[in-house]
């Protein structure tokens, strides 16, 4: 599955040197064909296919994130925080992106551009590093965040209102920038 059901990343931690992998295609493929589509956040899925199609990365998982209230209690919904929303206090489900890279030139260009995607929207609510888990199962990944940087340790966190909408502002922000960076590199 390439969204968890709960959409749900494990210890943040920073970013490592990309290594050697010797069967980087063949792991590759194989998640491409154990990739279920279905369940890839339609905001994000054009990004995900265009990741894919790069001969020197795949994504692991992603999440659009999401906002759980109330009114809105389905954890994959699509809804939009208002500012005038009856819910005073709203669950945030983490938005990531995690994808692993291949040790070549292009592998390395495209990592040093990524790594510098926080600072170029907001460090405070953007990181760039790597997961334990998805290390544990995939060499070389990584993961861009949009969490509050004091919290960025968890993948979901009550909030105020007022702190969703600048969360979703950002989250917003994050995935524009990531298509434009995507659209960039193929053209």
């Amino acid at each position: 599955m390439h969204r968890e059901e709960d959409c749900r990343m494990q210890t943040f931690v920073p970013s490592i040197p990309l290594q050697n992998i010797s069967n980087f295609a063949q792991t590759k493929a194989q998640t491409l064909l154990d990739l279920n589509k279905d369940p890839i956040d339609t905001p994000i899925k054009d990004i995900v296919m265009s990741l894919n199609a790069l001969p020197y990365c795949y994504t692991i998982q992603c999440c659009w994130g999401h906002f759980v209230s109330t009114s809105q209690p389905d954890k994959h919904n699509l809804a939009v925080v208002k500012k005038k929303d009856i819910d005073e206090k709203i669950e945030y489900r983490i938005a990531y992106l995690a994808l692993s890279l291949e040790n070549t030139p292009a592998g390395k260009a495209f990592l040093d551009k990524m790594e510098k995607i926080p600072t170029r929207i907001d460090s405070s609510y953007v990181q760039f590093g790597c997961a334990q888990w998805f290390l544990q199962r995939h060499a070389n990944s990584y993961v861009l965040q949009v969490q509050p940087s004091d919290r960025a340790h968890v993948d979901s966190m009550t909030v105020l209102r007022e702190e969703a909408l600048l969360i979703q502002s950002t989250r917003n922000v994050f995935w524009d920038t990531i298509r434009q960076f995507v659209k960039k590199i193929t053209g």
